[in-house]
């Protein structure tokens, strides 16, 4: 099995924030259209480890409060505003520890839109970390080191143009969006919204690329590296077959040098390390493990993004899971995935609601989730539930799956399906 390890404290911070961001929505923006946009410019110094940047954030027209959230170890040179709201500073520890708030606050709604910008300077990481964001040989920076000024719920997207520099030239560096690269220097301009910004890459990578995928490795001969590829070139085919051409693509899957910690995602970008060390042997794994994340990860590049309501979560996250198992039966058979379906059942019975007023644990979206939809699919049939999920408009909210499901299924079914949704206490079978 693909371990899971290294920095507890950083490890956690990083699924705190991917589970803000799993279901945060994605979509193109439009001239015109209520996307806030980023004009971020930025310079490393990667010998002293510090960062001077300049963030110019134009939001829609609105009134009341947006506070932005940003690393305290970073030194604030300017705050101020186009529209004559007033930004107001103060130390916070939400949603994570030793952040400082940028508070945007209007007294009534402001009918243009508002261009804030915020320019610091200061530590790359913080202090006493053991794996730094940016070195010569890697490069792995997102939400999860406050680097960038994001809204304090993490859940606002914006569409953004970055130019950045200061990057050591032997460093393949990849992101969403359209690239370009000249020496030290790489401009982004991402149209697709989402709520980070993130740079990840390394020395030495190579592409390798098939419909739908581009796949960076400096080892693409290690066995586990090698299988990830056939599992990211096999997934994007099993999904194409399912929904066509994906909503966000190509996907870049980017292997990364690293010992420790875990894979992750945004939607259309995925990292996962080699789990060794350079010229240490490559770990054992299973087969279905990577199968299962980079097929879980994939689904995200072909399906809708739901809501950001607690209520909705379970359509992101689950319905990944679901089609990753299924993915993981199709390509090394029923057997496997009952296993892994097996395991979940174990830990589905104490996940809590997946329906409710809180959010719903991790074990609630990744194990009890997909155990439902499984349970579901043997009560309907596939193709009645596939007439539901495997389709170009797939529902992005509880309410119009729970409404498809009654015109499929019947009534009766879909309020059974809820009630074992909002269920703390659901037992599987």
């Amino acid at each position: 099995m693909i371990p899971s390890i290294g920095s507890a404290a950083r490890c956690a911070s990083i699924l705190l924030t991917l589970l803000f961001l799993a279901v945060v929505p994605m979509r193109a923006a439009a001239a015109g259209s209520s996307t806030p946009h980023y004009q971020f410019s930025a310079r490393f110094d990667v010998k002293r480890g510090t960062l001077t940047a300049k963030a110019i954030i134009t939001l829609p027209a609105a009134g009341g409060e947006t506070a932005f959230v940003l690393g305290e170890r970073f030194t604030l040179t300017e705050t101020s505003t186009d529209c004559g709201a007033r930004p107001e500073l103060a130390p916070t520890g939400t949603p994570l520890p030793h952040l400082q708030r940028i508070a945007i606050r209007s007294g009534e709604a402001v009918r243009t839109a508002c261009r804030v910008t915020i320019a610091y300077h200061g530590p790359i990481d913080e202090a006493g970390e053991r794996s730094p964001s940016l070195s010569a040989d890697r490069i792995e920076l997102g939400i999860d080191t406050m680097w960038l000024p994001v809204r304090q719920d993490l859940g606002m997207a914006f569409s953004i143009d970055a130019d950045i520099s200061g990057l050591p030239t032997a460093l393949v560096v990849m992101s969403q969006g359209q690239l370009t690269r000249s020496g030290d220097r790489l401009r982004i301009h991402r149209v697709i919204s989402d709520s980070d910004l993130m740079l990840v890459g390394a020395v030495g990578l190579k592409r390798i690329t098939a419909p739908d995928v581009e796949f960076y490795t400096a080892i693409p001969d290690d066995p586990l590296v090698a299988k990830l590829r056939e599992n990211a070139f096999g997934a994007a085919a099993f999904y194409r077959k399912r929904f066509g051409a994906p909503q966000v693509g190509p996907v870049r899957m980017i292997v990364v040098p690293r010992g420790s910690g875990a894979g992750y995602a945004r939607r259309g970008l995925v990292v996962m390390p080699t789990f060794r060390d350079p010229g240490a042997p490559t770990p054992p794994f299973d087969a279905a493990s990577p199968a299962r994340f980079v097929a879980h990860e994939f689904r995200h590049a072909w399906g809708s993004t739901p809501d950001v309501v607690f209520a909705n979560y379970w359509m992101s996250e689950s319905v990944a899971e679901y089609f990753g198992l299924r993915y993981v039966e199709a390509t090394l058979g029923i057997a496997e995935r009952d296993a892994m379906l097996d395991r979940k059942r174990e830990v589905a019975a104490k996940a809590g609601p997946l329906l409710g007023d809180k959010r719903p644990s991790g074990a609630a979206l990744y194990q009890k989730g997909p155990v439902l939809l499984f349970a579901l699919e043997a009560k309907i049939g596939r193709p009645a539930l596939d007439r539901i999920l495997a389709r170009s408009d797939p529902p992005t909210t509880t309410e119009a799956f729970l409404a498809r499901l009654a015109e499929v299924a019947g009534l009766a079914v879909a309020a059974g399906f809820r009630a074992r949704l909002a269920d703390a206490a659901w037992q599987p079978d």
